[in-house]
């Protein structure tokens, strides 16, 4: 079922089996973990060469682990209009993954269920001017001196 509130669609379907919190993915692994997307780059990398590291991949990309035996230790699909337009590599996507991580809307609607834990996606808190003003920077150098 569907209905409309304040011109946004909300679907009242239910969630495709147990959603997991991404709090328990904290530490589960550690080391290294590639994450596979497509692009130029993309076509040309080993994937089963480094099939022991964990690998993480969203969208289309899930293609190039089709035919390999390697399940993504993440799925994520952002593209809510993906498994509509790709809905054969969308459900490779499903029965590959170990982990697949979907915003709420998509997940109620998909036809296929995921294989693996489903973790839902949300859009970050935007900050406000006075919170990106006063934001710590860590990672940032400092502004250069004049003269250099």
């Amino acid at each position: 079922m569907i209905w409309i509130s304040l011109m946004e669609v909300v679907s009242t379907a239910s969630l495709p089996g147990q959603v997991t919190g991404f709090a328990q993915c904290r530490n589960i692994r550690q080391g290294p973990v590639f994450i596979v997307a497509s692009g130029h780059s993309a076509k040309d990398f080993p994937i089963e060469d480094f099939s022991d590291i964990p690998m993480i991949t969203m969208n289309g990309a899930i293609s190039m682990f089709l035919g390999t035996g390697i399940e993504p230790f993440f799925y994520a699909c952002s593209d809510t209009s993906f498994s509509l337009q790709q809905p054969e590599l969308f459900a490779q996507a499903m029965a590959l993954s170990r982990r697949v991580a979907l915003w709420e809307e998509h997940a109620r609607m998909i036809p296929v269920q995921p294989r693996g834990e489903l973790f839902l996606l949300k859009k970050a808190p935007r900050q406000s001017l006075k919170e990106w003003w006063f934001r710590s920077d860590d990672l940032v150098r400092p502004p250069l001196t004049a003269g250099h």
